[in-house]
C-alpha cells in the first residue's frame, strides 16, 4: 500500500539538507558527467547556478525524478540528450531544460490529456513517459532545425503546443519508440 507521504514526495520542494534528495540529484549528475566527484558542479549540467534547489521551485523534487527516470530506465535517451546539450557549437542548458519539460508535463496533467495513458498506466509512468517523449522531440528539433541557446524559449511554446493535441502525444511516442528500437539494435 502506498503512504501518503510517498504519493505527495514528487510535489515537494527540493532540500539540499535532506539525504534523499541529495542522493537522488547526485545519481543524475553522476550518470551524466561518468564522474565520482565529491565537489558537484551543478552548472555543468546545466543548472543556472550551483544552487540546484533554485532551478526546482517550479516543479519540486518531480524535475529530479523524471531526470532519474531517463537515468535508470531511458538511459540511450539520456545520453543523447546530454551529448546533444554540451555540442560545441549548440549547446542548452540540459537540466533546466528538463525542468521546463516537467513543468509542461504537470500541465498536460493539469488540464487531463493524460487520461487515458493514466487509466493504463498510472500517473507516475505515463507523466514519465510523456517527459521522455517531449523531451526527444525537443532534442531531436535542436539537431535537426540547428537551434541555438536563442530559440529555447520558442521551442518550449512549440512543444506545449504541439503536445496539447492527442494525436502529436501519440505521434512523439511512437518517434521516441523508434529512436530507442533503431539505438539499441544499433549499439549491439
Amino acid at each position: 500500500m502506498m503512504l501518503l507521504e510517498d504519493a505527495e514526495f514528487p510535489l515537494c520542494s527540493y532540500d539540499s539538507n535532506d539525504c534523499k534528495h541529495f542522493s537522488m540529484l547526485r545519481t543524475v549528475y553522476r550518470s551524466l558527467v561518468q564522474e565520482e566527484n565529491v565537489d558537484f558542479d551543478w552548472e555543468k549540467i546545466g543548472f543556472q547556478s550551483n544552487s540546484p534547489g533554485t532551478d526546482l521551485r517550479g516543479v519540486g523534487m518531480l524535475g529530479i525524478l523524471q531526470m532519474l527516470y531517463l537515468c535508470l530506465n531511458c538511459s540511450v535517451l539520456m545520453e543523447f540528450l546530454y551529448v546533444t546539450s554540451i555540442d560545441k557549437y549548440n549547446t542548452f542548458p540540459f537540466a533546466a531544460v528538463g525542468l521546463n519539460m516537467t513543468r509542461i508535463t504537470l500541465s498536460v496533467l493539469r488540464y487531463e490529456k493524460l487520461n487515458k495513458e493514466i487509466n493504463k498506466n498510472g500517473v507516475f509512468e505515463a507523466a514519465n513517459k510523456f517527459y521522455a517523449s517531449i523531451f526527444y522531440a525537443f532534442g531531436k528539433l535542436w539537431v535537426s532545425k540547428k537551434k541555438t541557446i536563442s530559440d529555447v524559449g520558442a521551442m518550449f511554446q512549440d512543444i506545449e503546443k504541439i503536445s496539447a493535441r492527442r494525436s502529436n502525444r501519440r505521434k512523439m511516442a511512437r518517434e521516441l519508440k523508434v529512436f530507442l528500437r533503431e539505438k539499441c539494435f544499433r549499439d549491439k
